[in-house]
């Protein structure tokens, strides 16, 4: 199992952080009255995105890391839990894969879009 590189950020940034609850329901609407809902799956993943501030070299890593460990960031892997200290959770990435932006400094800021696996 791969984990998330030690030499990279270990937190996600608390301006930005989101985290959700699975989102495992199926609502069907009917003519008359509230819906009908029911669950969807026995199990479904937890959304979760933040950023990260790193420099030039950690990018690298990152990169690195997304297209060589994950095989272009399709497998999962072990990230530090941002609520729990000293916990992990499987995680792989959501729809996205690590988007960059320059800051105009020497810091890149990089928005993560996760799935916590159950």
């Amino acid at each position: 199992m791969a984990t998330w590189p030690s030499t990279l950020p270990q937190r996600l940034q608390v301006d930005g952080a989101q985290f959700g609850l699975a989102e495992n329901r199926l609502r069907s609407p009917v003519d008359i009255g509230p819906a009908k809902v029911r669950p969807l799956t026995s199990n479904n993943v937890e959304p979760m995105e933040g950023i990260m501030f790193i420099d030039r070299a950690q990018w690298s890593t990152l990169k690195t890391f997304v297209v060589t460990t994950l095989l272009n960031g399709t497998l999962a892997f072990d990230f530090p839990d941002p609520v729990n200290e000293g916990s992990t959770l499987l995680v792989r990435f959501a729809d996205e894969l690590p988007v960059v932006e320059p800051t105009g400094g020497l810091e890149l800021l990089v928005r993560l879009r996760l799935e916590v696996l159950p």
